[in-house]
C-alpha cells in the first residue's frame, strides 16, 4: 500500500469516527440539521480540517500510546458530541442560526455533560480506540 493511500485510509477513519459521534450526538438528524442550519455547515468544515490537522499530529508521534494525543482526540470528539447535541438533548430547542449562538450552548452542554460521566469517558474510549486503528493501519502501510 502507498503512503498516500494509507493517509487518506487514516482520515477517512477519522472522518467516519467524527460522523459517527455527532450522528449519535443528533439522534440520528445530521443532515436535517446540516441543511437547516448554516451555523452546523461552518462548524461541520471546521471539524473536518481540525480532524485532519488531528490525524497528522496522531501519525506523527512515535510512541504507540501518547497522553497528548489522546488528550487533545478526546477533546475533539467531546467538543464535538457537545456542539452537535443541542436542540437534541432534553427537549432543548436547537440555537438561532448564530455561530456565536452555538458556541455558547455547546459551552453550556459541555459543561452539563461533564456531570453525566459517561460522556467524557465515551469520548475517551472511541479517541483511544481511533488512535490505536490509524496507527496500526499506518504501521501496516509502511512495514
Amino acid at each position: 500500500m502507498r503512503k498516500y493511500s494509507s493517509w487518506m485510509i487514516c482520515h477517512l477513519i477519522t472522518f467516519i469516527a467524527f460522523v459517527t459521534v455527532i450522528d449519535i450526538a443528533t439522534q440520528s438528524e445530521l443532515l436535517s440539521d446540516l441543511t437547516q442550519y448554516n451555523s452546523d455547515r461552518v462548524l461541520f468544515v471546521i471539524y473536518i480540517l481540525v480532524g485532519i490537522f488531528l490525524t497528522q499530529r496522531v501519525l506523527k508521534s512515535v510512541s504507540s500510546f501518547d497522553l497528548l494525543n489522546n488528550s487533545l482526540s478526546s477533546l475533539y470528539f467531546y467538543s464535538a458530541y457537545c456542539m452537535f447535541s443541542d436542540g437534541h438533548v432534553a427537549g432543548w430547542s436547537h440555537s438561532a442560526d448564530l455561530l456565536t449562538e452555538k458556541l455558547l450552548m455547546g459551552i453550556l452542554i459541555s459543561l452539563i455533560m461533564l456531570i453525566t460521566i459517561y460522556v467524557p469517558v465515551v469520548s475517551l474510549i472511541v479517541a483511544t480506540v481511533h488512535n490505536k486503528v490509524i496507527k496500526a493501519v499506518w504501521r501496516f502501510a509502511n512495514s
